[in-house]
């Protein structure tokens, strides 16, 4: 097990991540495609969402350790060809974070690149309803927690020409071109 700066008081239990949503509407880049990769387990894929995001839910939820390794694997296109990166999450952080605020996700920023872990309290728990801190002072849109329940759906926008429908969807769901 790693060397772990958590209080030795606190009992570590596992963490339970139930999903993974990667948000690239600030990004420039085309992501094509998203594995979480935690230690020598096989990596598993994130699904593309709506828009610009890519998201998944994990049934039954992924098992993390104090000690194991956890990162992203981002593939996008670019003028060249395919380019790809690694996003390294520090589990220690999500334990810390964890033990002084019962959150049920975890957030990172990088570069331009959102990235929400959803997080389940024992493994059984397939997706739950999250609560939102206080701390927050971002409203969260709706459309996560609708998208999360259901991928792939068809909404109908009847209206004359001109009057904003196009633009009232790229402004919902965070897309450009509707």
């Amino acid at each position: 097990m790693a060397t772990s700066s958590l209080d030795a008081s606190t009992p570590v239990y596992p963490l339970y991540i139930s999903g993974v949503i990667v948000d690239f509407s600030k990004s420039k880049k085309n992501v094509e495609s998203a594995e979480v990769r935690i230690s020598l387990k096989l990596p598993m894929s994130i699904k593309r969402g709506a828009g610009k995001a890519l998201r998944q839910t994990f049934s039954p939820p992924i098992k993390l350790s104090l000690g194991d390794t956890f990162s992203l694997h981002i593939r996008y296109k670019t003028w060249h060809g395919t380019g790809h990166e690694d996003i390294i999450f520090e589990p220690e952080d999500m334990f810390r974070e964890r033990s002084t605020i019962e959150r049920r996700e975890y957030n990172k920023v990088h570069k331009k690149f959102t990235i929400v872990v959803e997080l389940s309290k024992n493994p059984t728990t397939e997706t739950e309803q999250f609560v939102f801190s206080d701390e927050s002072l971002e409203l969260r849109p709706t459309t996560d927690d609708i998208f999360r329940k259901c991928p792939q759906f068809r909404i109908l926008v009847i209206g004359k020409t001109g009057v904003g429908k196009s633009s009232l969807i790229n402004h919902a769901f965070g897309v450009q071109n509707a």
